[in-house]
C-alpha cells in the first residue's frame, strides 16, 4: 500500500490548486478516453451466452439498465498515479512535460469529506486486468446483484424492443449506484503503466444539483465539484522535464501560499530522456 500519490497537471492548474488549496473532481464521462467507464460493463455483458435465447434476452435487459445508470448519475473524479516521475504521465497530463506533479499524502486524501453533500467520496485503485481471479469476481458479483434479477424479467417483443419490471427499492438503487461507481475503477490494460488511483464520487444527478458546477471545454460543458484540502495534504512538488521553472522559484511560491518548509521541491529525472 502506497502512502503517497501524485497528480500530474499543467503549471497553471498547479498554481490554482496550491493557492486555493482546492482541486476539482471532474466528470469522467466527459474525458478524452472513449472507453472511460465502459470496460467493466462491456466485458461483463460479453460473457452472456448469445446462443441461448434466455441469456440473450437477459443481456438486453441488463444493457438497458446500465444505459439508464449513465443517464441518471454523475461520476466525478480526480486522477493520481503511484509514479511520481513517469514519462507517459508528463506527456499526457502535464502540458507535455512543462507542468508538474503534486505529491499528496494518501491518509489525508482518505480523510477528505464532501460537506454538506451526502455523496461518498472514495479513493480507489484502478484495475487493468479483468482476467485475474480475485478482482473480477468481486466486480461481477456487484454487477449481478445490481442488474441480474431485473435483467431476468426482460421480455423481448417481436419488433426487437422489450420491457421488464424494475425494482426500485432503496437497497436495489444503492446496489446499482455501487455498480456504476465500479464502472470507473477499471480501464484498458493498455494504460497499466499509469498505476492510477482515483478520488471518486458517483451519485445521482438529482442529489448533486446544489453542489455541481460547470466549466467550459472547447465546444462542451464539463460538470465538476470543488474539494478543499488541508495544507498538510501536500508533501512535495516535482517540476516537469521541459519546464523552465526553477526549484527555488517554486519553493518561493509555496512559502507565499503558507506551506511548510517540509514540502519538498524536486526536478524531474527525465530531462535527459525527454523528447518533445
Amino acid at each position: 500500500m502506497t502512502d503517497e500519490l501524485h497528480h500530474y497537471c499543467s503549471l497553471e492548474v498547479a498554481v490554482s490548486i496550491l493557492e486555493k488549496r482546492e482541486f476539482w473532481l471532474s466528470s469522467l464521462t466527459h474525458s478524452n478516453d472513449a472507453q472511460e467507464g465502459r470496460v467493466l460493463p462491456d466485458y461483463w455483458l460479453s460473457r452472456f451466452d448469445q446462443k441461448c435465447a434466455k441469456q440473450r434476452a437477459k443481456r438486453m435487459g441488463c444493457r438497458e439498465l446500465i444505459r439508464s445508470e449513465y443517464l441518471h448519475n454523475f461520476s466525478l473524479g480526480l486522477c493520481f498515479s503511484e509514479e511520481r516521475d513517469l514519462l507517459s504521465q508528463w506527456r499526457g497530463y502535464a502540458a507535455n512535460g512543462a507542468g508538474c506533479s503534486i505529491t499528496f499524502d494518501v491518509g489525508k486524501l482518505r480523510d477528505l469529506r464532501l460537506e454538506p453533500t451526502p455523496a461518498n467520496m472514495l479513493l480507489e485503485k484502478v484495475s487493468y486486468n479483468l482476467t485475474e481471479q480475485a478482482q473480477p469476481k468481486s466486480h461481477f458479483k456487484t454487477m449481478f446483484e445490481a442488474f441480474g434479477d431485473d435483467g431476468d424479467q426482460f421480455q423481448l417483443k417481436a419488433d426487437g424492443s422489450g420491457r421488464m419490471h424494475l425494482e426500485n427499492s432503496t437497497e436495489k438503487i444503492e446496489k446499482r449506484l455501487e455498480a456504476y461507481r465500479r464502472f470507473f475503477t477499471v480501464k484498458s490494460e493498455a494504460f497499466h503503466e499509469e498505476k492510477e488511483w482515483r478520488l471518486l464520487v458517483a451519485a445521482s444527478r438529482q442529489s448533486l444539483d446544489r453542489d455541481i458546477r460547470f466549466r467550459t471545454n472547447p465546444g462542451n460543458l464539463i460538470p465538476y465539484m470543488p474539494v478543499q484540502f488541508p495544507k498538510d495534504a501536500i508533501k512535495g512538488i516535482t517540476i516537469g522535464p521541459t519546464s523552465k521553472v526553477t526549484n527555488d522559484l517554486v519553493a518561493d511560491m509555496l512559502r507565499s501560499f503558507g506551506f511548510s518548509s517540509r514540502v519538498w521541491v524536486r526536478s524531474s529525472s527525465a530531462k535527459g530522456a525527454y523528447q518533445i
